[in-house]
């Protein structure tokens, strides 16, 4: 009988991936593989590499990360095809996915489709960045009536001051794509002393960040999480 698995791998250390996420990759007849360039290995792959077994099958598709619309959803159509002919075979897909699958997963772009097919994944949770992120720094993201919300990077930020306003705690993943303005909006609220980032949390590239009053000029990697605490780091 087919079924899809959308699996969480973590955040990057191939020991936080979790028990039954393991299990499933181990037994799956397809895993599947979402990556930006066809000349560039997968992250969420690469985590999972110490579980796929040497003979399984993995199938890889291209989700560029570009502008064009049009060329994404191209993209996204030619691999839920890809996967509804595969489960019309019967066959077991995971499809592997970078920190959580609920949290700017790229399968999301392809429930749709799939579901109109008549097939419906499991989704299977995983450590997410921001809590790796939370652990490898040592700061709690949130504690008693505290409030906290999560951002992503690549938004124009222009509600950010209202944001901050309206939290104790932000979480912005992708931080480093447009660095340079959260930069001037913290500096404007006194708060660069209240944020930090880290770039590949929990991997062997591991950055931490935590003084921010010199870098806005600095680039930074995609995986890149900023945490802006209001009430003070530890």
């Amino acid at each position: 009988m087919s079924k899809l698995y959308v699996l969480g791998v973590g955040p990057g250390d191939s020991e936080l991936v979790t028990v039954k996420a393991i299990n499933l990759i181990k037994s799956a007849d397809v895993i599947v593989v979402p990556r930006t360039n066809k000349d560039r290995a997968s992250v969420a792959e690469e985590i999972a590499l110490p579980y796929i077994e040497d003979d399984a099958k993995v199938k890889r598709y291209v989700f560029p990360m570009v502008n064009d619309l049009a060329v994404k959803q191209k993209a996204w159509q030619a691999a839920a095809e890809d996967m509804v002919r595969m489960l019309n075979e019967g066959k077991t897909l995971v499809y592997l996915t970078l920190g959580d699958p609920t949290i700017f997963c790229t399968y999301m772009y392809l429930d749709d489709m799939i579901n109109q097919a008549g097939f419906k994944a499991e989704i299977v949770p995983a450590v997410s960045s921001f809590t790796a992120f939370s652990a490898v720094t040592g700061n709690r993201i949130v504690e008693d009536k505290e409030r906290f919300c999560v951002v992503s990077g690549i938004e124009d930020f222009d509600n950010l001051p209202q944001i901050i306003d309206l939290f104790d705690t932000i979480i912005i993943m992708k931080a480093g794509i447009k660095f340079s303005a959260i930069y001037d909006i913290l500096k404007a609220k006194n708060l660069l002393e209240n944020s930090l980032m880290v770039s590949n949390a929990t991997m062997e590239n591991q950055q931490i960040f935590d003084d921010l009053s010199e870098l806005r000029d600095e680039k930074f990697g995609y995986f890149t999480t900023m945490l802006i605490k209001k009430g003070g780091l530890k």
